[in-house]
């Protein structure tokens, strides 16, 4: 993984809570690629665009747009990484008119995706306080003795990243779905960090060809234990301070190939961009990390890849 080639060296000084680089639009720009870019303690959050291809949902249906976003998160081993992130991705249409947001009609990943599983020993031991009479010693009162029961069993231990298709009722409480939210864990035993990289693929119905906008937001959950400092820190807040993207119809887009050959040869595969809905999403996304990939094969037909 050629992890140099899109990780830029940039050093901030930013307070512990939050982290004071945003991305900016330049002027009017459109489909700006790099959306996230920030570094706070030792850690690296970085969020993108991979590749855009605009065209209609089936060959006589409606207009439609399909969006591969890629995420970074990257640590300093274990005593600086990244133990969860939320990432949550807003469309809307630009002139902000009823009925006019595109809708959100397909992810990968959509559900629960196990990475890693590990087995953890857990011991839990039960006490009872019990008093009983001294009288061996001839003395008067009770001595307090405590009873003790222990049970050990095996608990599994993952990582996951979950995503899933919502209404984000901040900007409505009616309609389509608009928004799509990616969590991701650690897993707690091996303490390895969340994915180091996700790339994830969102499939849009539009209801015509005008700009629309998606606001990216992560925040991020660090573990930091070196020295007397010690403790959680929020790394980026879900705030609106990095400028939204705007997404304009018929303007397609690929990145430039930076990861290994087999990965960057699925996100660039040929796709007919007038029957968007048969594309399977899960063919043009990704996981890398430190620990094992659990793989699952998706044998059925739907959109969701």
């Amino acid at each position: 993984m050629a992890e140099e080639e899109y990780t830029f060296g940039i050093q901030l000084n930013t307070e512990l809570q939050e982290v004071g680089f945003h991305s900016k639009n330049d002027g009017d720009e459109i489909q700006r690629a790099d959306i996230v870019d920030d570094i706070c303690k030792g850690l690296l959050i970085q969020a993108r665009i991979d590749r855009i291809i605009h065209g209609k949902e089936t060959e006589d249906g409606n207009p439609a747009t399909l969006i591969v976003f890629g995420f970074r998160f990257h640590g300093l081993g274990q005593r600086r990484r990244l133990q969860s992130a939320v990432i949550e991705i807003l469309f809307r249409d630009l002139e902000k008119r009823r009925g006019y947001d595109p809708e959100v009609i397909a992810l990968w990943p959509n559900g629960e995706f196990t990475l890693s599983q590990t087995s953890v020993s857990i011991q839990n031991t039960q006490s009872i306080e019990a008093g009983v009479e001294a009288g061996a010693m001839g003395a008067a009162g009770t001595l307090a003795v405590k009873l003790e029961q222990q049970e050990s069993y095996e608990m599994s231990d993952k990582s996951v990243v979950v995503g899933s298709i919502i209404l984000d009722k901040e900007v409505r409480n009616y309609g389509p779905k608009n928004a799509v939210r990616l969590t991701l864990e650690e897993n707690r035993a091996n303490k390895t960090g969340v994915i180091t990289d996700l790339r994830a693929a969102v499939l849009l119905r539009r209801h015509h060809d005008d700009i629309f906008e998606g606001f990216v937001k992560v925040k991020a959950t660090g573990s930091f234990s070196y020295n007397t400092f010690r403790g959680l820190r929020d790394l980026v807040r879900m705030n609106p301070d990095n400028d939204p993207v705007r997404f304009q119809p018929n303007k397609q887009y690929l990145r430039q190939a930076s990861l290994s050959d087999p990965i960057e040869m699925r996100l660039a595969a040929d796709i007919d961009d007038q029957n968007l809905s048969k594309v399977r999403l899960g063919e043009l996304g990704a996981v890398l990390g430190t620990t094992v990939v659990t793989t699952v094969i998706d044998k059925t037909d739907g959109k969701d890849g």
